[in-house]
Parts: C-alpha cells; structure tokens; sequence
C-alpha cells in the first residue's frame, strides 16, 4: 500500500472546493493508496513527463509517484488544468540564503495579517485540526480531506443557525454520522456529503427569504 501525501499548493485548492466534489476527491486518495494498480491513472507528457493524472467527474487530480509514495501536487476542474503549472507548485516555494519562502498573493497575505493580528477566534478552536505537514510542507492526503471536508460542514451549519441534530434531522441521517463527520476522523460516504450539502442549501435559502423584507 502506498502512502499518499497532499503537497501545500493542492492543499489549499482542495479546501477550496464544494463540499460534494472534496468527497469525491477523498475517494481517489484511498485508490491511489493501491499505486501502482490504480485504473484510470494516465501519464503526462512534455513537461510534465514523469507525472500522472486521474479524473473525477469535471476535476483532475495531477500526481507524482514512487514505488510506495504518491504525491498529489494540483486539484481543479478541467477546464485550463494545466495552464498555471509552475505558478502553483515549482514557483511557490523559493531559496533564498538557505532558507524557504512561500509566494503568496498580496490580498491573501493582508487577510493573513489581519487573522495573525485579531488572534484565533472560539470558532477557529473548535475546528479539528489539519494533520502534522512534513518539512517540504505535505500532508497525508486522506488526513487533510477529512479535516477539510468536516471543517467546510461545521462552518456552513453554524452559518446556518443549525445545530448537528437539527441538519442531521434535514440531512436524513443519523446525528451519530453527523457528529463522526465533524471529527475529523472519519471519511464520508459521497451519498452522506450530498445529502448534507443539500439540506444546507435549503435551510441558507430559508434565512435568507425569512430575512427579507417584506
């Protein structure tokens, strides 16, 4: 079984995916932890020779692999996949006098520093935390899904005012299944996710229409 890691730059584009299509993304990580027997991984070309993709629905997942370390280096969907390769991985990480600096977009770095400023909220301290990185910044891929995944759940329900029985009880799931989500620890099924995502959706449109005037 290969160990499946998440590198710094997929991480932040998997977080930022819908919450159905992360699970989805889940699934191809437990698959690549049967690499090299993965169906449907396609090698890459020109240059990205030596690199490997696999597709989910509209997304892909572009990959690096050893005999028993899979890489994942970018997640996004498949329009203009490959057009800002070096930007978001070999570009993102520099040397300079023997130490590593990360390129970060201006507006990103503000908020940054306004976050590092006003301090972790109440909110920031109940989220499960992200697994450990390694030195070059990676994760273990499935680690990262299901804390990306639960995180993305539990801000979304507490935007919406609900509790985990109350969306449970929209959901059509067991509170149990819900509560195990939120850990952290546990990988959803992508039945779960939808069903989940699903009853957000309508109760955001509820208080939304109950907000408005009349």
């Amino acid at each position: 079984m290969a160990t499946v890691l998440v590198a710094p730059a997929a991480q932040k584009q998997f977080d930022a995916l819908p919450v159905v299509i992360q699970a989805c993304v889940e699934k191809v990580y437990h698959r690549l932890e049967r690499w090299p027997h993965v169906s449907g991984a396609r090698p890459l070309a020109g240059e990205l020779a030596g690199r490997w993709r696999i597709r989910t629905g509209d997304y892909r997942i572009q990959f690096s692999a050893s005999a028993d370390v899979v890489t994942v280096e970018k997640i996004g969907h498949r329009d203009g996949f490959y057009e800002e390769w070096s930007m978001s991985t070999a570009e993102q990480v520099v040397t300079r006098g023997g130490k590593r600096f990360v390129l970060v977009e201006e507006g990103r770095w503000k908020k940054l520093c306004q976050l590092a400023a006003r301090g972790a909220t109440p909110v920031d301290n109940l989220l499960p935390a992200y697994p450990p990185a390694d030195a070059d910044g990676n994760r273990p891929a499935v680690a990262h899904a299901r804390v990306s995944i639960a995180r993305k759940i539990i801000a979304s329900r507490q935007a919406a005012g609900l509790s985990q029985e109350q969306l449970a009880k929209l959901a059509g799931i067991r509170q149990e299944t819900l509560c195990r989500l939120e850990t952290g620890k546990h990988s959803p099924t992508v039945r779960t996710v939808e069903k989940i995502d699903r009853a957000l959706q309508r109760a955001t449109k509820s208080a939304r229409r109950k907000g408005s005037p009349a």
